[in-house]
């Protein structure tokens, strides 16, 4: 039986630059309750999408109850911003959690439910240029669209390219921060995993509170 060709979501008239194509995977005790919170809330304050939930650019959601393996869990997200009418960000990011267990971690003497598991995070961040195809709508237009993108609008891009690159950075920033990853900014991004000694902050540590 013949394969089908995958279809791209892009059409072949599409201009396109990839900015970053990167993935975070870590196996540890998390709350994943909380980090979906607190993904939530990084994509709304940077301008990608709405607390409407109806208008939540996810668009693909599994978990999947197994006797032996734990759950498995598939988030897509896919957001897109209008930087103007030329200018689109794109950023995807697909969540893959294997062997979701609850359990219980225990800090300073006193129990709180958690989870356990192995979550992946794989970010793909493009900039499209022309997202309407505004120049395709005029045939004098359409025959310039190459040479308006490479000799009149690349510099721009390019500009583009370095905001969207440090907004994917912050987000992975954000999710090393939460897992305790090796973080290389001197602000760390986001919230960490622990709770506090009175178990009723679940994002902020010590220095955060100050």
């Amino acid at each position: 039986m013949a394969r089908l060709p995958v279809k791209s979501k892009y059409s072949a008239n599409t201009f396109k630059v990839v900015v970053d194509d990167c993935r975070i995977k870590h196996k540890d005790y998390f709350w994943c309750r909380y980090i979906y919170m607190m993904c939530h809330e990084w994509f709304i304050e940077h301008n990608y999408a709405t607390r409407s939930d109806a208008k939540w650019p996810e668009t693909f959601y599994l978990h999947r109850f197994t006797q032996t393996g734990g759950e498995e869990v598939w988030i897509y997200w896919r957001f897109r911003k209008q930087f103007n009418r030329f200018i689109r960000f794109d950023f995807d990011v697909d969540w893959h959690i294997i062997g979701l267990e609850s359990a219980e971690v225990v800090r300073n003497g006193k129990k709180f439910k958690a989870n356990k598991g192995e979550p992946e995070f794989k970010m793909y961040a493009k900039i499209i240029f022309d997202p309407g195809y505004e120049f395709g709508k005029n045939k004098i237009l359409n025959a310039l669209r190459t040479t308006f993108y490479e000799r009149m609008y690349y510099k721009d891009i390019l500009q583009h390219k370095k905001q969207l690159y440090h907004e994917v950075y912050e987000f992975k920033q954000a999710l090393k921060t939460y897992f305790n990853l090796q973080n290389w900014l001197p602000e760390p991004q986001g919230h960490k995993f622990w709770l506090d000694e009175n178990m009723n902050t679940p994002f902020y540590d010590e220095e955060e509170r100050k």
